[in-house]
């Protein structure tokens, strides 16, 4: 893991609950991102490799309680690291008994039970960090994809498109009743929905064609950002379909946003556009600078995580 430090500012950011849009020039198509020189290296956490510690592919991270959470989608298992790397121990608890999970779709870290949410099939388990089973609940006529507790009776669900007619991608459960808070019609991509920002609340990552940006915090979800790409979007009618999606890669439109990183200064946010290829965008929020461009192979990482001050991003042994 690479943590990249964004320096923080004497100014403080407005914290009125006001949707902030931040409009995008059609010269992004021609431009190549760079970091500016304001935001500096600041530690490279070499991951310990033993035979127990072995990732095969990071699906998610999480970084909290001085601990780094790695969930390794190949191996159903999540590795937990501490603040400098070292090896701590291996949640795998792959299996059919009521303590187990079939399967580990989600997960997230509740870090003032000390304890780690698993998303299984139809099925939300409890694991304190030493592995061992502390509770559970049923996700009753809902199959979601990914998750987020924000209290101990609210859950967020992404289920992508609904079976049922009223087409949500997003519910709230209270423990007992389903609230579907936004609709989608268009084609589903996988990525990671839920995203946890600085002050611990929640961003989600819109589906195809919503260049909105939702903070979830208690019990609600409000719209918090727009990213305005102008006239370099699909119609607002149009239904996006698998077949539609590969065709949009041949025409110069954006046509989602794909990852969002929030520090307390500093938006992130990674969008798929013109031609297929993926832009980066970095908002001051606090002066309104944007810095964008094309993703630079040479130059750019692949976001991950954020924190009050700082990014962090995956660095594969290759890289």
């Amino acid at each position: 893991l690479m943590a990249i430090v964004l320096f923080a500012s004497c100014q403080k950011e407005n914290n009125k609950k006001e949707v902030n849009t931040y409009s995008i020039s059609e010269s992004i198509k021609n431009m190549q991102f760079n970091w500016p020189q304001s935001i500096k290296l600041l530690q490279c956490i070499q991951l310990e490799t033993n035979n127990e510690s072995l990732i095969g592919h990071v699906k998610k991270v999480e970084i909290l309680n001085d601990m780094i959470f790695v969930l390794d989608s190949r191996s159903n298992a999540i590795v937990i690291f501490d603040k400098n790397g070292t090896f701590i121990s291996r949640l795998n608890k792959c299996g059919k008994g009521p303590q187990e999970y079939i399967e580990l779709r989600d997960f997230m870290v509740d870090s003032k039970s000390k304890t780690i949410l698993v998303l299984d099939y139809k099925k939300i388990i409890r694991y304190n960090f030493d592995g061992h089973y502390v509770s559970s609940v049923k996700l009753v006529d809902i199959n979601p994809l990914q998750f987020i507790a924000t209290n101990e009776d609210d859950y967020f669900l992404w289920t992508g498109t609904s079976d049922s007619k009223d087409k949500n991608c997003i519910y709230h459960w209270d423990g007992n009743k389903y609230s579907g808070l936004l609709e989608n019609s268009n084609y589903i991509i996988e990525t990671q929905r839920f995203i946890r920002n600085y002050d611990n609340n929640f961003l989600l990552v819109p589906p195809i064609g919503d260049f909105n940006i939702y903070e979830i915090s208690g019990k609600k979800m409000r719209k918090k950002y727009t990213i305005d790409f102008g006239k370099l979007v699909p119609s607002e009618s149009e239904v996006i379909t698998d077949t539609k999606i590969d065709e949009m890669n041949d025409k110069a439109i954006f046509t989602r946003i794909t990852n969002i990183q929030e520090t307390q200064k500093w938006l992130y946010v990674l969008a798929k556009g013109p031609y297929g290829k993926y832009y980066e965008i970095l908002i001051n929020k606090i002066t309104k600078q944007k810095i964008y461009g094309k993703f630079n192979n040479n130059t750019s990482f692949q976001i991950i995580y954020s924190d009050q001050n700082a990014l962090y991003a995956l660095v594969e042994p290759s890289y």
